[in-house]
């Protein structure tokens, strides 16, 4: 954080902040509409904690392939500056980084580092999203997630985004460094198990939790902005006359939700 402040500024600390919003409301929507979260109004019994876990599974790795180009320039711009062997040190905007990468790496650059991406969501969703809702009917009065209190629902869903995060920081530090790869500075990995293997023998094991720090705060922060607030607008607006338990629903609470996650967490 010092060495961005000095180098940049306050505003280092920004950067790529539009493309954070733009991909979190894109990405918010995908997995919630498609989580396991329960519908309020729903007469159907809830699936198995297994199906759940899948469908989650399944719903973020989903929506991380989808938004997946958009994540990749967000972290080249937050790197832009950061030495020469990040191939980095000109200054540009998130269109002309698009199109950089197009030149130098193709198509399959936008996409390079989405192996990891997607087995991080493999664990990280799921965890995040099912421990959410059993702290959220385990904190509820009725032990159906409807009647606990705003502040619980907040804290839950920051416990939840931190322990996932937590459980899948190997993963999310192999696609840092997979997207922070660029064919000018010459890439370091070739694939998930020789980056994993390149960092075990560098920084030992525990190296694969470098950074966990900052990445379980940011987890925190995400999960408390998306997911409660996905739950408290989605039953807000259901109990209004204006709304039923439907995409349009669900639309609206993740447009809500990802905008508040990317506020509280850029």
């Amino acid at each position: 954080y010092q060495r961005r402040v000095h180098g940049d500024r306050l505003i280092g600390l920004l950067s790529g902040r539009y493309v954070i919003l733009g991909m979190s409301v894109s990405q918010n929507q995908r997995s919630t509409q498609a989580s396991p979260l329960q519908s309020s109004s729903s007469s159907h019994p809830p699936p198995s904690i297994q199906i759940r876990l899948v469908l989650a599974a399944c719903a973020g790795m989903c929506a991380e392939s989808a938004t997946f180009p958009i994540d990749l320039i967000k972290i080249r711009l937050q790197l832009q500056g950061q030495g020469q062997r990040l191939g980095l040190n000109e200054r540009k905007g998130a269109l002309s980084l698009f199109y950089s990468v197009l030149r130098e790496d193709g198509v399959s650059g936008l996409y390079r580092g989405l192996s990891p991406a997607l087995l991080r969501h493999l664990f990280y969703t799921p965890i995040r999203i099912i421990s959410y809702e059993q702290l959220r009917n385990n904190f509820s009065q009725d032990g159906s997630g409807k009647t606990i209190e705003t502040h619980w629902r907040f804290l839950c869903g920051a416990a939840s985004g931190a322990f996932g995060q937590l459980i899948a920081s190997p993963a999310d530090l192999v696609k840092v460094r997979m997207q922070a790869d660029m064919k000018a500075s010459g890439h370091r990995y070739n694939s998930i198990p020789d980056a994993f293997a390149k960092i075990v023998r560098t920084d030992g094991l525990a190296g694969l939790w470098k950074g966990w720090a900052p990445n379980v705060q940011r987890a925190a922060l995400v999960n408390l902005g998306e997911l409660a607030t996905y739950d408290s607008t989605k039953r807000a607006l259901l109990q209004t006359r204006y709304f039923q338990d439907n995409i349009i629903c669900h639309l609206c609470s993740s447009i809500i939700s990802g905008f508040v996650s990317s506020v509280v967490s850029c």
